[in-house]
């Protein structure tokens, strides 16, 4: 992220699964931690905010010294707002963004861990997901998936390629096929809001 610069990177003597499986190792000259949500250090291995403090973080937003105390702590540490996995030999992986954690009756689960497992399917080729409201269970699971050219999949072998292979409770309640994602003109990351209004439209259509 921008504001903190990079903090991990990758080193040449790396193994190409620890390259794909990891974002790094820390850098020289930067402190990090990975903590819960009060703001204390979880075990090594354990998932949490990344926090991060050194040269690297920036001094505050321009003209907007409210975010940037609620970024910036008075002690230094900048806080990510990123899920990571702090390993002991210092590299990290990362889950996703805190604020994209889908809660389906109490369990937290991370879109980045379901996307990732889509994407091992061999005729998909990106996925998008993300929770939708429901009053009885909090958030359902929506995915969205871009399939490869040609190829024709329906719901059902989406639910059976997911059953055996992971909990019932994170298959996607809700299975979209687009085309092609609309993404930001800036960094080119897919708009899932645009996602999840169309999603939320047709259930209120059906209803």
């Amino acid at each position: 992220m921008t504001e903190v610069s990079g903090v991990f990177v990758s080193k040449p003597q790396d193994s190409l699964e620890k390259t794909i499986d990891t974002v790094g190792h820390i850098v020289d000259h930067c402190e990090v931690k990975v903590v819960d949500t009060e703001g204390r250090m979880v075990p090594m291995g354990t998932p949490g905010e990344l926090w991060v403090r050194g040269y690297s973080v920036m001094l505050g937003y321009y003209s907007d010294e409210e975010k940037t105390r609620e970024f910036i702590r008075p002690d230094g540490w900048a806080k990510t707002g990123d899920q990571f996995v702090l390993q002991e030999d210092g590299y990290a992986r990362i889950v996703g963004r805190m604020k994209d954690v889908i809660i389906r009756i109490g369990d937290k689960i991370f879109p980045s861990e379901i996307e990732e497992f889509f994407e091992t399917h061999p005729d998909i080729m990106e996925a998008q997901v993300f929770g939708v409201p429901d009053p009885k269970v909090g958030e359902e699971i929506c995915v969205y998936l871009r399939l490869r050219e040609g190829v024709t999949i329906t719901e059902q072998d989406v639910i059976d390629f997911c059953k055996d292979k992971i909990a019932h409770y994170r298959i996607p309640r809700y299975i979209k096929f687009i085309n092609e994602f609309t993404r930001s003109s800036a960094s080119g990351k897919v708009q899932k809001k645009h996602l999840l209004a169309n999603i939320l439209c047709e259930i209120s259509s059906a209803h």
